[in-house]
């Protein structure tokens, strides 16, 4: 054997890591010159498995640094192992299905005050769900004789310059918008309306979601003018909306694997969603290729899941302090807790 074949040996070696471009070079350069012969064979011995490790001890360190794994400083990570993959939320583990149940009730709780505290003095009426009553379903807005029931609230806000709010609510009949002046139905609902955000204020201007009939597709809308036109999603599936909320200012809305904020999509992913505030800082979580990986106060990191759930009751979860999500890893599925120290 002598060094050229000994350097095409751990060039063998080193292609069987999964390293990012270079790497082999960069360890090739920081080998030694080849020795004289008469040290040829002593160096042979043990210079094999020496540059061997060299190289693994470079691809780790190389490949943690080009894929920028684990968690971003101030969060931390849980997973809990599940027996199989669920299709509902009762079938998670109890701790599981009780962090979702405590930040959903906690979600409605907080969003139903904001209510009545835009509501005043007003002469309408909200009373949340009560069991064993007619109200089980849902909320029931009411003035009067007059009476929505079963209502789901969808959103609250009120003008920067005061005075004006504006709520949203939704049952089985369609969705509406109460405001100083009454309630009203929302007329723009399209094929997704039972996932639909509601219209809300950011600065003194509403911003909402409508469907565009004649062209067959959504806008987001800034008061009156369209300024951002929704591609319908490219696989063929049905539209997916989640969150409309303001954020300093700007509207964010998330729609088909998309977070757009003031019109302009996140990129470089092949899908964005579960965008949210954690610890008052943006948070998403996203795809590229066969990568998922999460974006937090703007520093990205790669997870190690093959896959992350997403859609209805079981897609990702977050109160503020904590966001929760279900990923599967070498064939298990896990319940995955991201939260502050």
């Amino acid at each position: 054997m002598d060094e050229l074949r000994l350097r095409q040996t751990l060039q063998a070696k080193a292609s069987a890591i999964d390293l990012p471009p270079g790497a082999w070079e960069r360890v090739q350069a920081a080998l030694p010159a080849p020795p004289s012969a008469r040290r040829l064979r002593r160096w042979l011995r043990g210079g094999l498995e020496a540059a061997f490790a060299a190289v693994l001890v470079a691809a780790m360190v190389v490949t943690v640094a080009h894929r920028k794994t684990g968690m971003p400083a101030g969060l931390v990570e849980h997973q809990v192992t599940l027996k199989q993959r669920p299709d509902t939320a009762a079938d998670l583990p109890w701790d599981a299905f009780a962090l979702r149940s405590r930040m959903a009730a906690k979600h409605s709780e907080a969003l139903y005050q904001e209510m009545l505290r835009l509501m005043g003095a007003s002469e309408f009426c909200l009373n949340p769900p009560v069991p064993g009553t007619n109200t089980e379903g849902g909320y029931l807005l009411y003035r009067g004789a007059e009476s929505w029931p079963d209502l789901h609230l969808l959103s609250a806000s009120r003008a920067r310059s005061g005075g004006a709010y504006l709520l949203a609510l939704r049952n089985a009949k369609g969705t509406y918008l109460l405001d100083g002046s009454g309630v009203r139905e929302w007329p723009y609902s399209g094929p997704a309306a039972s996932t639909e955000p509601g219209p809300i204020y950011v600065g003194d201007e509403v911003i909402s979601v409508r469907w565009d009939a004649a062209a067959k597709t959504y806008a987001v809308w800034q008061g009156e003018r369209p300024v951002y036109t929704l591609s319908a999603p490219s696989d063929g599936t049905p539209w997916r909306f989640g969150t409309l909320t303001a954020w300093e200012g700007h509207w964010v809305l998330e729609a088909n694997d998309l977070v757009i904020i003031d019109g302009k999509p996140i990129g470089g992913y092949d899908a964005v969603f579960s965008w949210q505030l954690l610890n008052g800082k943006p948070f998403y979580l996203w795809q590229k290729g066969k990568t998922y990986g999460l974006s937090y106060g703007g520093e990205d990191r790669a997870l190690p899941y093959d896959q992350i759930l997403r859609g209805g009751e079981l897609d990702p979860m977050g109160d503020g302090n904590t966001v929760t999500f279900l990923a599967q890893k070498d064939g298990h599925w896990q319940a995955v807790t991201i939260t502050q120290p």
